[in-house]
């Protein structure tokens, strides 16, 4: 793996420095310093591993954890909630 930019080392550690360092594993690249310039190189289009349309699901899809179980039934007992107390809620909840 290569070097590690300043957001991944100023991760809290734990869940998040652990899902982040993942991702860097699965992609082979930290994406704050190709963006950053900070190995010292320009970026290129060679310079970037080949994705296809099947990465990109599987990254977004099927490796992502940007919502548990929980959340998601916190939500549903809310909508429950308006529901049966006829509430109006123009809430967007992003989770």
């Amino acid at each position: 793996m290569s070097t590690l930019s300043v957001y991944a080392k100023g991760l809290p550690e734990g869940a998040t420095e652990a899902r982040y360092l993942e991702k860097i594993r699965v992609i082979g690249v930290d994406p704050f310093i190709l963006f950053s310039g900070g190995n010292g190189t320009d970026i290129t289009r060679a310079s970037l591993p080949p994705v296809d349309s099947s990465d990109i699901v599987s990254y977004l899809v099927l490796q992502a954890s940007f919502i548990t179980y929980l959340n998601v039934l916190v939500l549903l007992l809310y909508y429950v909630y308006c529901y049966y107390y006829n509430v109006q809620h123009n809430l967007l909840l992003i989770l």
